[in-house]
């Protein structure tokens, strides 16, 4: 039996009970909860009045998910809704990429999908890189981040989350998860759009890229597949 405290309007200034429920956790639970504390830790900060606990925050939303019996990453699109919030999730980048690789999935169409953006993410930040040099200026990753972060927070509907995922994949060119798990993958974005966009939140968040250095992304660049994709979406 959990008791959840926190701050309520009428009550501001201290803690009170917002919540009680009871948790069965299954085996598969437990895993995923285990990977999420050796992933993420709370850490002792100096401050200038003395030190404190900066408590993790990707480990209190896993946790709450996973109490609830909903999967680890559900929700994050919701919760993350601002740039400051997203770098306060993109701390905790190195521990969200374990989740990614050692986490239970419900499927594993949905690990697929994020390793799909993730391809997608580098070959984008390939191209930019590229184009930088031919400049000879300095890639703006942090720019390209904003902008695949607030299209993602403009989809609403099934409609919009395709559109932005169909020119995300087709910019980014020929995706090797994608291409060899088309039929799996485009039935997630087509029949769960909302899961979908959690996906692609949490692989951005989760993104680990060589940055300026990454010159792989540069030669995988292919289109081919772009014409195909907008027409089925």
């Amino acid at each position: 039996q959990v008791v959840t405290l926190g701050t309520v309007a009428w009550s501001s200034q201290q803690k009170t009970r917002t919540d009680i429920y009871v948790v069965e956790p299954n085996y598969e639970v437990y895993q995923t909860y285990e990977a999420c504390k050796n992933y993420f830790s709370d850490r002792i900060v100096a401050g200038k009045d003395g030190a404190f606990v900066a408590k993790s925050f990707a480990r209190e939303f896993i946790a709450e998910n996973l109490a609830r019996d909903r999967s680890w990453y559900e929700g994050i699109s919701a919760l993350i809704t601002s740039g400051e919030l997203f770098h306060q999730l993109t701390y905790e980048r190195e521990g969200l990429n374990q989740m990614v690789k050692d986490a239970k999935w419900d499927t594993e169409t949905e690990k697929l999908f994020v390793q799909a953006c993730h391809e997608a993410i580098s070959y984008t930040y390939g191209q930019l890189s590229k184009r930088a040099k031919k400049n000879k200026e300095i890639p703006n990753f942090d720019r390209e981040t904003t902008k695949i972060r607030t299209g993602l927070g403009r989809c609403k509907n099934a409609n919009t989350f395709r559109e932005f995922i169909s020119d995300f994949f087709a910019r980014a060119g020929k995706l090797p998860t994608f291409q060899s798990h088309w039929t799996e993958l485009m039935n997630l974005i087509l029949h769960d759009w909302k899961k979908s966009r959690d996906l692609a939140l949490l692989a951005l968040a989760s993104y680990k890229g060589k940055g300026v250095n990454d010159e792989e992304s540069e030669e995988s660049i292919d289109t081919e597949n772009e014409e195909d994709l907008i027409d089925i979406l």
